[in-house]
């Protein structure tokens, strides 16, 4: 399986929105470090890339902002202090506007590159552009946004699973209800129940006088005593 550099194809690629990037942990090598790639101030080792139409892109609140322009806004790297086989590359991003692409992340590999493309061609494609001269929306690894969604839910699964679990638990069983004042004591809390959702139960701690969220699975795992009746 050829891999090409063609991560942008005619009129496919329209940013459509504004996009805040806050790249995190950057490249992990295994056994080597991890450097970042931003350094949450400014685009020290970045580079502005020349787009025809390019909007505007700075750095604001630690996060890099890019403004959709004419057709396609982007940075690249200024340097080629980065690994080219076997490594992660994290990043976090936010989507504020538009309704087609919403990222393409380009990367290399051996000595040449890829892109990943999450949310293209409508916003419905996630996929890797190019192998084999094909794009992400023709190739094999193309998946849906369910799809996509689906492998999120799943490999995220062991941080809300057990609150989503317990919230089911505590909602049909009636453990807590609004208006009940609780107090647990591990937690040095003395507050009123406000809403109970899926993962978390909002309560307003009567101590402290401000709202708080716990997560349901404290509910059931700690020692909780129900005040009223």
């Amino acid at each position: 399986m050829k891999t090409t550099n063609l991560p942008f194809n005619g009129q496919a690629v329209l940013f459509a929105g504004l996009l805040a990037a806050i790249l995190g942990n950057g490249c992990v090598t295994p056994g080597g470090g991890s450097p970042e790639l931003f350094n949450g101030k400014d685009l020290d080792g970045w580079a502005i890339t020349d787009f025809a139409g390019g909007g505007k892109i700075e750095v604001k609140d630690g996060e890099i902002h890019m403004a959709m322009g004419e057709l396609i806004s982007g940075i690249n790297l200024a340097h080629q202090n980065i690994p080219r086989m076997n490594y992660e590359l994290s990043a976090e991003a936010m989507k504020l506007d538009g309704n087609d692409f919403f990222c393409g992340l380009t990367f290399p590999v051996g000595d040449t590159f890829a892109s990943f493309i999450p949310g293209g061609w409508g916003g419905t494609v996630v996929g890797i552009s190019s192998i084999d001269g094909m794009d992400a929306s023709e190739n094999e690894t193309a998946t849906s946004f369910l799809g996509a969604l689906a492998v999120l839910i799943f490999t995220t699964k062991d941080y809300w699973l057990k609150d989503f679990i317990s919230g089911i638990i505590v909602i049909s069983n009636g453990n807590v209800e609004p208006g009940d004042v609780i107090r647990i004591p591990d937690e040095n809390i003395l507050a009123i129940v406000l809403e109970t959702r899926t993962t978390l139960t909002l309560l307003r701690d009567v101590i402290r006088n401000h709202n708080i969220t716990i997560p349901n699975s404290l509910l059931l795992n700690k020692q909780v005593e129900i005040l009223t009746t």
